[in-house]
């Protein structure tokens, strides 16, 4: 990990950071006290923990997630820990985490561990099935305690893409799922499965991680992922992705309201902030000819395959 100046002509501080064996670092924030903390995955058992975090020890399995905290000048942990289980596939990945106003640390990522730690309480405490779940993570800022835990997924592969923080601290995420009976909510713009491979998703988790605000599938015939995730202030979620689908939702007026051809389009939905029904166009954005990038059927056949650009997953 690496701080370069404002001019970009020079290191600030670079250090590396793992253990023994393969580490990724994936997502960071900084706060404003210019600490940065940054989430990804390890086989190493010696990587580097801290007295009093979490998670000391390497559970077991391909990967575990690991969260660390570094202090401004990039010369010391704050806090390190791993995060993960051992059973079933195994895998635990970080891709995104988040600083909130009070210091604590939002983790997303992807585990294949039905025993991956979870918090009595949480919107989904036990694992879904299949061969992977997303999950959210809200950590104290010591990194010494979880303050909740859930995963989010259904009795298929389930993965977690990206997500954002609002304000709030509600936590607003997205994935792939090809799970028929993925957590959806009452009066979600698309509350059941298109058909298909896979389908994309979207969700906003509670404060507390208690409960969602809204979960809605988002897809056609076809095969839908999904890349990416940013909010408005208003609290409308935009998705950009990729489909196969004839029939992926699409809005009248919007600019490009047919599939062009090929084996993939892209598409961009905004979701209102409710997510009853797409707020505003959502459309293909495409020719006849096929996106780059894995699908998520493929994502979901390996135990350590790249996902969406900067979002590795570990499928």
């Amino acid at each position: 990990m690496a701080k370069l100046n404002r001019s970009g002509s020079g290191l600030v501080w670079s250090t590396y950071l793992g253990g023994d064996a393969s580490d990724v670092g994936i997502g960071l924030d900084v706060d404003r006290h210019g600490n940065v903390v940054v989430t990804g995955e390890t086989s190493s058992t010696g990587f580097p923990t801290t007295p009093g975090a979490f998670q000391r020890t390497f559970a077991g399995g391909p990967t575990d997630a690991f969260v660390t905290k570094l202090n401004a000048k990039g010369s010391g942990l704050l806090f390190s820990t791993f995060l993960g289980g051992q059973g079933g596939e195994g895998f635990d990945a970080g891709f995104i985490s988040f600083f909130d106003r009070a210091g604590n640390v939002h983790v997303e990522g992807d585990t294949g561990s039905p025993d991956f730690p979870t918090t009595p309480g949480s919107f989904q405490p036990t694992f879904g099935g299949g061969p992977g779940d997303g999950f959210v993570v809200k950590l104290r800022p010591n990194g010494a305690r979880l303050v909740y835990s859930t995963f989010v997924g259904g009795s298929g592969a389930d993965g977690a893409h990206d997500g954002e923080l609002d304000k709030k601290g509600s936590f607003y995420l997205d994935g792939f799922t090809d799970s028929t009976d993925f957590p959806t909510t009452p009066g979600a713009f698309q509350p059941a499965f298109g058909g298909g491979p896979n389908d994309a998703w979207a969700a906003k988790l509670n404060k507390t991680g208690t409960a969602l605000d809204y979960s809605t599938y988002l897809g056609g015939e076809g095969e839908e992922d999904v890349f990416d995730l940013t909010t408005d202030g208003s609290g409308s979620a935009y998705i950009p992705g990729q489909t196969s689908s004839t029939d992926f939702p699409v809005t009248p007026g919007a600019f490009q309201t047919t599939f062009q051809g090929g084996d993939l389009d892209g598409y961009l939905t905004k979701l209102n902030p409710t997510a009853p029904w797409p707020s505003t166009r959502p459309t293909w954005v495409g020719a006849a000819s096929t996106l780059p990038g894995p699908s998520a059927s493929t994502a979901a056949e390996s135990p350590t395959s790249p996902g969406p650009p900067a979002r590795p997953t570990s499928r």
